[in-house]
């Protein structure tokens, strides 16, 4: 099995493990997918997967190998949650958030650096032959539908009020659990069929 086929069948597998913790989190009666230890372990597998992907299919043929921003990209995307999160402890060790300059600046850079890292890694992966056409774009739409899930709310609040958002509780969880789980579950089950076909037979 070719090094990038194995990369994208691990990091698939990796991916779906992700989108599991999230869903048993979510459903488990007294922990929430925000927990932290479901976050610490979706954060840890969502790591392995990426740095997987990169080293993986940075190493690959050269049609098939991803540029090397892309390989960059994907290692900061695949460590952000976990270098975030220890970021909040240092800024706010016992857990109190005080909106000062360096948390205004850091809740910008929270969001723009992985958005932005995320964006460069999907679109060298669409440019690049890692994925047949149309799989290759996978990432690109995973984190368009990602984007939007974190907007809406935002959005909803804007339009119903306070009040109105309170009756939206369902609807809030529902796009979270969409923007968890397609670029995690969503992205592991298109890389493993993709690795599956791009395996060699068994028996020739």
């Amino acid at each position: 099995m070719r090094a990038s086929t194995a990369a994208m069948l691990t990091g698939g597998i990796a991916l779906i493990v992700c989108g599991a913790i999230h869903v048993v989190a979510a459903l488990s009666p007294g922990m929430t997918a925000g927990g932290p230890i479901a976050r610490v372990a979706a954060d840890a597998v969502w790591a392995v997967a990426l740095l997987v992907f990169a080293v993986g299919l940075g190493r690959g043929g050269e049609r098939g190998r991803l540029r090397p921003s892309a390989v960059a990209t994907l290692c900061v995307v695949g460590l952000w949650p976990l270098a975030a999160g220890l970021v909040d402890l240092a800024l706010a060790p016992d857990g109190a958030i005080v909106p000062d300059a360096g948390w205004v600046v850091w809740g910008y850079a929270r969001h723009i650096v992985p958005l932005v890292a995320a964006l460069v890694a999907a679109a060298g992966i669409a440019r690049s032959a890692v994925a047949p056409s149309p799989w290759n774009r996978a990432p690109l739409v995973a984190l368009g539908v990602q984007v939007v899930a974190m907007l809406l709310p935002v959005l909803l609040s804007l339009v119903v009020g306070p009040d109105g958002i309170q009756r939206l509780t369902g609807t809030i969880a529902a796009l979270g659990m969409v923007g968890a789980l397609v670029p995690t579950m969503g992205l592991g089950v298109v890389a493993v069929a993709v690795a599956a076909r791009s395996a060699p037979p068994l028996v020739e």
